[in-house]
């Protein structure tokens, strides 16, 4: 072979290597801004879900503090008329028990007698937290307290306070309606005498005083609950803003 043609095939070699290098070259530059446009739009896709979940917890944890405060409310309400049906019970008891024949203030009281309390609770925002799913809530110690204040407290104290409520239909009712008319615009027992005389008085309220006491407890601590919750709620929120 000429040294001419020898020189040619060396630099068609050296061309080609070449070629062959640029390729390479050019083909990782590809993967390596293929993988990265991955990378910038999976991490895009995580943050972005991870805004629309702080969103949607922070909305929830809104409307459970929105529902706790109306719960607040109503079980405060309660307490004052738990609170005010026992000392009504044990005053009357009190005077069974000295065989008084007289009720002095007993308007006072009476009133507690007539009506029930009944705990209105707002469960409607802990279903919509069910229905998102618990684990939307990203603090556990929090999903744990609000599991335990909704499926155990709410269920116990409105069990227990169905208890009262049976037993004043079936037993102070039908008492007071034996002693007790409607004059002058308002309710009065007829005779206090007749009434104190009245052997069903004593197991009536006695029972009665027993199973409100307990649920008035019931109310206590649900108080105390309800209201460590708002301020782990509002705790809560302030750091997801």
């Amino acid at each position: 072979m000429s040294e001419k043609r020898k020189v040619g095939a060396r630099v068609r070699q050296v061309w080609n290597n070449t070629l062959k290098k640029v390729n390479w070259t050019y083909a990782l530059g590809e993967v390596f801004l293929i993988f990265i446009g991955i990378s910038l739009a999976i991490s895009f896709s995580n943050w972005n879900e991870r805004r629309a979940a702080k969103v949607v917890e922070m909305e929830t944890l809104k409307e459970l503090k929105d529902g706790l405060e109306k719960d607040l409310q109503d079980i405060k309400v309660n307490i004052v008329g738990h609170g005010g049906r026992v000392r009504a019970y044990q005053w009357v008891i009190d005077k069974w028990e000295a065989k008084a024949t007289k009720l002095d203030s007993l308007e006072i009281v009476l009133p507690f007698f007539i009506g029930t309390t009944t705990f209105i609770t707002n469960t409607a925002p802990y279903e919509m937290l069910k229905s998102r799913g618990l684990e939307i809530i990203s603090n556990d110690s929090l999903r744990l307290d609000l599991l335990t204040y909704y499926d155990i407290t709410q269920e116990w104290i409105v069990n227990n306070e169905q208890r009262h409520i049976n037993h004043h239909r079936e037993y102070i009712k039908p008492l007071l309606l034996k002693h007790m008319r409607y004059q002058e615009r308002r309710y009065q027992i007829v005779d206090t005498t007749l009434l104190l005389a009245d052997e069903q008085i004593s197991p009536i309220l006695q029972w009665a005083h027993r199973n409100d006491s307990y649920i008035l407890g019931l109310y206590h601590q649900a108080e105390r609950d309800v209201e460590d919750l708002i301020n782990l709620l509002s705790e809560e929120i302030d750091q997801l803003q």
